[in-house]
């Protein structure tokens, strides 16, 4: 396709962008103040793993096949000769002992659509009909069909079009309402606002390229836009101390300080 999110060129690729700084380098997203939002992006992560499992790896971990017995040798792997009473591999099964009778997602994964599931059931997912063709009721059914339609074929699955579509559909609808309820809490807005307010405590401060991420999630879970700004002000200073943050701040502050001087010098 054209546009996907593959191709870094999704629909609501830079919303995307943007909530992925909430997301951790490894583990779950846990936001103990915002749990709704902490479903939302949680979702985002889950979409992410499914995505990229489907285009890079052909779904061979997110979908695994049913198996049984097989019906012909009875799980034993062989059948008799007839012609010279010798015993051989089964025809039916090869020899494997056992038979594919369907395919499903792998518990691992299967967890994350749980909680795909519970984001898309809560109250202010929306999904416009006329857009997508699917609903509340049957997006998660759909998602899982070209999920295993994928891995079912895995070696052999050339990705169609019509599967490639109907996977950036669900995932326009999913992205589109996590950032309905990221935008919510005006998390930019607090960030900057934060920023503002320490540079006014010392002109010289810059925050150019201070681990923007760290910041995005003690921002959230500390639950930033509701608390005194005294406190805010204190919390954040620990928090940049705490995580070793004050050193790379200092370094950043120096560089562009001198930069400065050796703009000035040059005019």
């Amino acid at each position: 396709m054209k546009n996907s999110y593959w191709n870094n060129n999704g629909v609501y690729q830079k919303e995307l962008d943007t909530m992925w700084n909430l997301i951790p380098h490894q583990g779950e997203v846990i936001f103990p103040q915002d749990k709704e939002l902490e479903l939302a992006i949680e979702s985002i992560r889950g979409l992410n793993r499914l995505y990229y499992d489907f285009y890079n790896n052909g779904c061979c971990n997110v979908v695994e096949a049913d198996k049984e017995d097989c019906y012909e040798c009875g799980g034993t792997g062989y059948e008799e000769n007839d012609d010279d009473e010798d015993w051989e591999d089964c025809s039916a099964c090869g020899g494997d002992c056992t038979e594919v009778v369907g395919h499903e997602i792998t518990h691992y994964y299967a967890e994350m659509i749980d909680s795909m599931e519970d984001f898309i059931h809560s109250s202010n997912f929306i999904i416009d009909e006329s857009v997508y063709s699917f609903n509340k009721y049957d997006m998660i059914d759909k998602l899982q069909k070209v999920l295993i339609s994928c891995g079912s074929r895995y070696g052999s699955y050339n990705f169609p079009i019509e599967d490639e579509m109907k996977l950036e559909a669900l995932a326009d609808c999913l992205i589109f309402n996590a950032w309905n309820t990221y935008k919510e809490r005006n998390i930019e807005k607090h960030i900057d606002n934060l920023k503002t307010l320490l540079k006014r405590k010392d002109k010289k401060t810059s925050f150019e390229g201070l681990k923007e991420r760290e910041i995005f999630l003690w921002a959230m879970n500390f639950n930033i836009g509701k608390q005194k700004v005294s406190y805010t002000l204190e919390e954040f200073e620990k928090f940049v101390k705490e995580n070793n943050l004050d050193d790379q701040l200092k370094e950043n502050t120096k560089r562009l300080n001198e930069m400065y001087e050796r703009q000035l010098d040059g005019q």
